[in-house]
C-alpha cells in the first residue's frame, strides 16, 4: 500500500510578524511507530509524509499532488481554523481517488468524530485522541481488507448506517514510542522568522519530553485531548533523543510541553545529562508561572536553554480566574524576574477578549506588560472553538448552535462586551505598552542583544535583508491588518513582537 500523511495548506495565505514553521511532530510519531514497529513491512506499505503546510502551498496544488501520487490511505491532520476549506480539497481528492481511504486525526476531528462521519461519507474514519497504535492497526485492517475495525481504540466510523465508536487510546509509557521520523521531512527548512527576519539558528526542529496537562484553562483543549493525563518520558529517553538530534546536525529545538518546568527536579536532571553528554543544542521552551525556581532557570540556561515563554494571559486576576488559570499577576512578575536573572530571554504570551473582560481590565493588562521586563510578545485574540469550554459557555447560553460545529468562532460574534474593532484595538495597544520609548531602556536592551550569541547572528544573517531596514525606520512596531488580529479560533495568530 502507498500510505501519505498529510497537513494540509493554510486556508489563506498569511503576513503576521511571526511565522513558527516546526516539523508536524504528530505525523512523525505516526510513521516512526509504524516503521518501527513491523507494521509497515507487515502490510508492504510505503508511507510519505507531506507537509503542505510548511511550503505554503494552494489547496489547488495540494489536491493536484495527492492526486498525482495515488494513495491507497490518506491522513490528515486537520485544524478547526482550516476545517472546511480541507473538507473541500478532500471531496474533490475522492473524487479523483474514489478507492482511496481517507482518515482524519486532529483536536477537531476528535471532538467532532460522529459529525464528521455522518456529514462526509468520503471520509473512511476518524481517530480520537493518540494515533500511533489506532492508525498502525487500520493499516493492518486495511491490507488484510478487513472491514470490521471496531476491535480498534480511538476509532469512529459509519458502517452501514451505523455509527462505531471506540475510546480513545493512551499510551501510558511513551518511551516506547520512536523518536519522531524526521528523516521524512529533511528537504523542508523548518525555523523561526519575524517580519522577514531569519532568525533561525542552525537546523531547526521540535521535541516533546511529555503528554498531557493536568491543568483546565478553559481556553485550551490540550487537556481535554490527554484527559488530564501527564505522562512524562524519562531523563535518558529525552537526552538520547536531544543527542541524536545534535549528531544529525541540529543547532536548535523547541520542547513543545505544555508544562516542561512543571517538575523542577527532572528539568534539573535533564539539564544535568544534557550538560554531562556536552550536548550543544540551541533550546526553547514554555512554563508556567507558579513554576518558576530559580535554581531550574540556572540549570536551564548552563544546559544551552536560551528563552522560555509565559502564559502571562492577562494582567487582571478577575480573568485569570475566569480562565481557570490558578495564576496571580504576583506570580507572573516574579516568574520574569527569576527567568531574566539566569539570563534567559522571556516571552510574555497574552489573550485579549475574555466574555467578562471590561475596559478596566484590559488597562490592567496593559499596565502589566509596561511592567514587567519582557524581551518578546505575544498578543493572540480569543477563539473559541467547538471542543472546548468556551464553545461549551456559550452553546448552553444559547449563544451559539448546536449545529455550528464546522469551524471555530471569534468570542465578540456572541458577547457583547468587546467588538471586533475594539479587540484588535487593544491588541495593539498591548503592542504598543510593550514598546517602551525611554532612551535608557532602549539603550540597556540593544546592548543586551548586541551582545548575546543569538542577538550578533540575527545582525549578521540579516545585514543584506531590506525587512530589517525597514524595521529600523519603523522602530519595530508591529504592522498588523484587522483581519489577521481576528483570525477566529484557539489556534489564533502567534504575533511574536521583539525588542
Amino acid at each position: 500500500m502507498r500510505v501519505i500523511l498529510a497537513t494540509p495548506p493554510e486556508y489563506r495565505q498569511l503576513t503576521t510578524p511571526a511565522q513558527v514553521l516546526g516539523p508536524p511532530i504528530g505525523l512523525l510519531y505516526i510513521a516512526s511507530y509504524a516503521r518501527h514497529y513491523g507494521y509497515l513491512s507487515r502490510t508492504k506499505s510505503v508511507l510519505e509524509v507531506f507537509d503542505a503546510f510548511t511550503l505554503h502551498m494552494k489547496h489547488e496544488r495540494f489536491v493536484k499532488n495527492i492526486v498525482m501520487k495515488k494513495p491507497d490511505v490518506l491522513g490528515v491532520s486537520v485544524t478547526s481554523r482550516m476545517f472546511p476549506v480541507t473538507m473541500a480539497s478532500l471531496e474533490k481528492i475522492h473524487a479523483a481517488l474514489p478507492e482511496t481511504r481517507i482518515v482524519l486525526g486532529g483536536i477537531h476531528p476528535t471532538f467532532m468524530a460522529e459529525n464528521i462521519v455522518k456529514t462526509f461519507p468520503f471520509v473512511d474514519c476518524v481517530i480520537k485522541g493518540e494515533a500511533e497504535r489506532s492508525f498502525s492497526e487500520l493499516l493492518i485492517s486495511y491490507s488484510d481488507n478487513d472491514q470490521d475495525i471496531s476491535h480498534i481504540r480511538g476509532i469512529t466510523a459509519l458502517r452501514d448506517d451505523k455509527i462505531i465508536d471506540s475510546e480513545p487510546d493512551t499510551i501510558m509509557d511513551i518511551d516506547e514510542i520512536p523518536f519522531p521520523a524526521r528523516d521524512l521531512v529533511e528537504d523542508i527548512s523548518y525555523g523561526y522568522t519575524w517580519n522577514g527576519l531569519d532568525l533561525t539558528f542552525g537546523k531547526f526542529t521540535s521535541i516533546v519530553t511529555g503528554r498531557g496537562c493536568p491543568f483546565a484553562c478553559n481556553f485550551c483543549t490540550n487537556w481535554r485531548f490527554s484527559n488530564r493525563q501527564l505522562r512524562i518520558r524519562s531523563v535518558e529517553n529525552v537526552v538520547s533523543e536531544l543527542e541524536l538530534l545534535k549528531t544529525q546536525g541540529y543547532g536548535s529545538c523547541v520542547i513543545l510541553d505544555d508544562i516542561f518546568t512543571a517538575d523542577k527536579e527532572r528539568v534539573k536532571k535533564i539539564c544535568e545529562e544534557i550538560k554531562r553528554r556536552d550536548i550543544d543544542i540551541v533550546l526553547y521552551c514554555e512554563g508556567r508561572v507558579d513554576t518558576a525556581d530559580p535554581e531550574m532557570f540556572r540549570n536551564m540556561k548552563e544546559a544551552g536553554f536560551s528563552s522560555i515563554l509565559f502564559g502571562v494571559e492577562s494582567g487582571s486576576q478577575k480573568i485569570l480566574d475566569y480562565y481557570q488559570k490558578h495564576t496571580t499577576p504576583a506570580q507572573a512578575k516574579i516568574a520574569v524576574a527569576n527567568a531574566k536573572a539566569a539570563d534567559l530571554l522571556v516571552i510574555g504570551a497574552f489573550i485579549i477578549g475574555a466574555p467578562v473582560e471590561t475596559i478596566d481590565d484590559l488597562k490592567e493588562t496593559l499596565a502589566h506588560i509596561s511592567e514587567l521586563d519582557f524581551d518578546a510578545l505575544e498578543v493572540n485574540a480569543l477563539g473559541i472553538a467547538p471542543w472546548d469550554m468556551l464553545y461549551v459557555k456559550a452553546m448552553n447560553a444559547g449563544k451559539v448552535g448546536r449545529e455550528d460545529w464546522m469551524r471555530d468562532h471569534l468570542v465578540s460574534d456572541y458577547y457583547d462586551n468587546l467588538t471586533k474593532e475594539d479587540i484588535a484595538k487593544w491588541v495593539e495597544k498591548a503592542y504598543y505598552a510593550f514598546f517602551r520609548t525611554d532612551f535608557v531602556h532602549i539603550l540597556r536592551r540593544t546592548i543586551k542583544f548586541i551582545s548575546s550569541r543569538d542577538g550578533r547572528n540575527a545582525i549578521v544573517k540579516n545585514l543584506m535583508n531590506p525587512y530589517l531596514w525597514r524595521l529600523v525606520l519603523e522602530r519595530g512596531k508591529p504592522r498588523h491588518k484587522i483581519e489577521e488580529i481576528l483570525m477566529l479560533g484557539t489556534e489564533t495568530m502567534h504575533s511574536i513582537s521583539v525588542k
